[in-house]
């Protein structure tokens, strides 16, 4: 413990390597509190930034620091419910075809689960596909699977249609969403507000963290052709994946 005789204390305060005085403490009492606003950048989408706050006494070289994480999870993607309205129908609907086939469908259709979408299908009969699987998006019964086919489909559209390789940005997310990195370890389960978190990584062979596109594609290798079989029927697991994808759905899901 430092000691100092009477006198006066001078406090800096160090942030983003520029320090800055905040005042003077008089011994005795030697008690003050200083209060002043920060501001920091917002997080690039999907990932985290941490800043660390030092207070430092001159005199005697002791100092306390905080360090807090801004988050920013506006990645871009967007809801099973957009898919299902106007606009997101409009997108599906207007989007590139090569010989009278919808590219859409033909992506979708490399996904196990969305096997049942006819190989020919046109972009229009894509868009009533989409409509139809999320209006029977229910998590009722034995299995999850319709809420799970819901949630994954919508996550592959934001991936399609946020990728000018793939659909074109036409969500004008910042960057394409399946290459995002996601935490798997701390999956928020209580939209909007996320104060209650869970650990998914069992869902996805045990990994803390992977792509968007690395979840699309493991989440699928767990289902038959038409998702009518998936993860074995353990109703448990398919929430665990269902979670991930219904907050990067959200944009609540954080990098790792």
């Amino acid at each position: 413990m430092a000691s100092y005789a009477f006198g006066s204390l001078t406090v800096t305060d160090t942030f983003n390597n520029v320090t800055n005085t905040l005042g003077t403490v008089t011994i005795p009492p030697g008690s003050s509190t200083f209060t002043y606003p920060r501001t920091v950048n917002n997080a690039p989408g999907g990932t985290c930034t941490s800043y660390t706050n030092t207070a430092t006494i001159l005199q005697t070289g002791q100092n306390a620091s905080r360090t807090v994480t801004v988050c920013n999870t506006s990645t871009g993607a967007l809801t099973m419910g957009f898919w299902q309205n106007k606009n997101g129908q409009g997108i599906i609907s207007g989007g590139a075809a090569s010989a009278g086939t919808c590219n859409s469908g033909t992506y979708l259709r490399g996904y196990a689960p969305y096997q049942d979408l006819s190989a020919t299908a046109t972009c229009a009969n894509v868009a009533t596909y989409v409509y139809n699987v999320i209006k029977l998006a229910s998590s009722a019964g034995d299995s999850m699977n319709p809420m799970l086919k819901a949630q994954t489909l919508a996550t592959a559209l934001d991936v399609y249609f946020s990728d000018p390789g793939l659909g074109g940005n036409k969500i004008n997310a910042p960057a394409p969403i399946g290459g995002d990195s996601i935490d798997l370890t701390k999956i928020c389960t209580n939209i909007p507000t996320c104060t209650t978190f869970i650990n998914s990584s069992s869902a996805f062979g045990g990994a803390t963290s992977m792509t968007v596109n690395q979840i699309l594609t493991y989440a699928a290798s767990q289902s038959t052709g038409s998702g009518s079989v998936w993860y074995a029927q353990v109703k448990a697991t398919q929430e665990l994946a269902k979670d991930v994808f219904d907050a990067i759905n959200n944009q609540v899901a954080f990098a790792p």
